[in-house]
């Protein structure tokens, strides 16, 4: 924790969590352990983050992987409807 951070009221923070410096976690929130804050949380509820340890060339590839994957479900889908409609 760094900076000058505002924590709400009633508010759990799990083991090994990092919240970015400056920021602001409204009440009723749970980080859960490892847990990554790096942007203000204006919603109450849970909250989690965290990949476990790997070596340093893998959890790149796999960081990369998680922060697209919304992105490939997306296209996946639209393959998937167009060879659908080819049957």
């Amino acid at each position: 924790m760094a900076g000058s951070l505002k924590i709400g009221r009633y508010c759990m923070i799990g083991g090994a969590s990092v919240i970015n410096g400056h920021m602001e976690i409204c009440d009723k929130v749970t980080v859960t352990g490892m847990g990554m804050v790096m942007r203000p949380i204006t919603e109450p509820g849970v909250y989690s983050s965290g990949i476990p340890l790997q070596p340093n060339k893998v959890w790149r590839k796999t960081a990369a992987l998680v922060m697209n994957i919304d992105d490939m479900s997306k296209r996946l889908k639209a393959i998937e409807r167009k060879v659908n409609q080819q049957d």
